[in-house]
């Protein structure tokens, strides 16, 4: 079908109401209640996991992002967090065109992106929540923000590795080698020493944070959303996996 979705889906929709028959639309109503059932058991893991995740030296990416939404108002986010998407997804209900996000493709585009959507929405304070994997594949945006004056915050997600190639290659152990023995040590997945992403704001001439407990997370971000200047919130978090 070549059509705008939403005008295709409310045909769709439209048509189907009106030719389906008592019995399939009572089967829909049951399994709309299955959903419904399952959706509330999910927020509830939810909410336990995201308390589970808290008082952790490092941080862990859950109570990072609780902190961050704090502080933050009027704002977009962009999301390349990559590995601490589900954390991400878990401690915050983003409204419609709140988040910018994508599933696969290449990291290192979020770096990019919160300039585009930025210079879109000059009035909105827009995050760029990246991996520092991520982060590292197109650093060469901090150069973009200087040299054009576009104050955006970078987030970076510092777990201080390809966190997200570990998690695969435990999910391949498990799914397809029947392999369940805890390991999470891989060849070069691991940044050793790891970047240090608000030295290298500095050496743009941007603001850059170095943060490592969650209570200085607040005071940085209302700094840099008061500076009116491109600035990186480094932020050390736990990588295990």
């Amino acid at each position: 079908i070549i059509s705008d979705p939403k005008s295709a889906l409310t045909e769709l929709n439209s048509n189907l109401s009106n030719n389906i028959d008592g019995e399939i639309k009572e089967k829909i109503s049951i399994r709309k209640k299955e959903i419904h059932d399952k959706t509330k058991i999910i927020s509830l893991n939810e909410s336990q996991l995201i308390s589970e995740n808290f008082n952790y030296q490092p941080m862990k990416a859950h109570e990072m992002f609780s902190e961050i939404f704090k502080s933050l108002s009027n704002y977009i986010v962009i999301d390349d967090s990559v590995s601490s998407r589900p954390a991400l997804l878990a401690t915050n209900k983003f409204q419609p065109k709140q988040m910018h996000g994508e599933r696969g493709g290449a990291i290192g585009w979020g770096m990019g992106a919160t300039m585009g959507i930025k210079l879109a929405n000059p009035n909105k304070n827009v995050i760029g929540i990246i991996g520092d994997g991520s982060a590292m594949m197109t650093v060469q945006a901090l150069w973009t923000a200087a040299n054009s004056k576009i104050p955006v915050i970078y987030i970076i997600c510092n777990n201080h590795s390809y966190r997200v190639l570990k998690t695969n290659m435990q999910i391949y152990k498990k799914e397809i080698l029947n392999d369940f023995e805890e390991n999470d040590q891989y060849f070069a997945m691991d940044f050793d020493p790891p970047f240090n992403f608000a030295e290298i704001a500095k050496t743009f001439g941007l603001n850059g944070y170095k943060i490592t407990k969650p209570d200085e997370i607040s005071r940085y971000i209302n700094k840099a959303i008061n500076s009116n200047k491109t600035s990186v919130l480094d932020i050390d978090i736990d990588g295990s996996v």
